[in-house]
């Protein structure tokens, strides 16, 4: 038997349309749109509309883009569940740790949805608009960008909120702050990207990891096919598909039921 992994994605895929096609072809997806409004009804917001009409602005401030992200996450969840298409293993990336605890039945879907409404209003209003940003920190090793940070923190708020990869960190703070970090990675750049030839990226080694774990199906979830790619040539015998819409979907549970 074919031990399965599914990963939830966090903020910032959200775009005006999703769940169009999911609405039209499966009654479970409007169902699910619809407990979330009946959730949400009492803050005024419909966030069915918000994800199939925008406005674009709307829907990517955090106080909706999260449990957007969290109903669209859960829908393609549940349809892969009808069809007992089930993971041995679940993970989030940040806000998709809450999906996780809902495919794990650790908490209830219209409680997610309330309590990443929350998250994102706190998210939303720690710091005002436009005074805070965030930046991905690419090509420099995990002990440089936090070197750098310690020197930038005198000047203001700053933290890292990510660590995405040993090269890939997302950093958090007052928008002069992050300025003048992105100002001293400038001044690293060079040098990272002679070091990087000599200090490569372990993904092979994760996906190798997870394999001998026993996972050999691996689920994309999300836009586009990247990571699909990568895991086939680096385990061409694995079972790799990726699940972004109905077309995607109905691929994966005709394969899988």
């Amino acid at each position: 038997m074919s031990k399965i992994a599914f990963v939830f994605p966090g903020q910032g895929s959200q775009e005006v349309g999703m769940g169009e096609d999911l609405i039209k072809n499966y009654k479970e997806a409007d169902k699910l749109f619809n407990e979330a409004n009946i959730t949400l009804k009492d803050e005024g917001v419909d966030l069915k509309k918000l994800c199939l009409e925008g406005p674009e602005e709307g829907l990517t401030k955090t106080i909706n883009a999260q449990p957007a992200m969290l109903t669209m996450s859960i829908i393609l969840y549940k349809l892969l569940q009808k069809n007992n298409i089930n993971p041995d293993i679940v993970d989030g990336h940040s806000l998709g740790e809450y999906s996780a605890l809902v495919a794990a039945s650790s908490i209830e879907f219209k409680e997610a949805v309330r309590l990443v409404r929350k998250r994102g209003q706190y998210m939303q209003t720690a710091t005002p608009l436009g005074t805070g940003s965030m930046a991905v920190i690419i090509s420099l090793q995990k002990d440089k960008i936090e070197e750098l940070i310690k020197k930038v923190s005198k000047f203001g708020i700053i933290e890292v909120v990510n660590y995405n990869s040993p090269y890939q960190i997302v950093v958090s703070g007052k928008t002069e702050v992050i300025e003048k970090l992105l100002i001293l990675g400038e001044e690293e750049i060079k040098d990272a990207l002679i070091e990087q030839v000599t200090y490569p990226i372990k993904w092979v080694d994760i996906i190798k990891r997870m394999n001998l774990e026993g996972i050999n199906y691996f689920i994309e979830v999300g836009q586009g096919n990247v990571l699909k790619k990568l895991i086939k040539q680096i385990l061409p015998k694995a079972k790799v598909c990726n699940v972004c819409d109905s077309e995607s979907l109905e691929k994966v549970m005709k394969k899988l039921s």
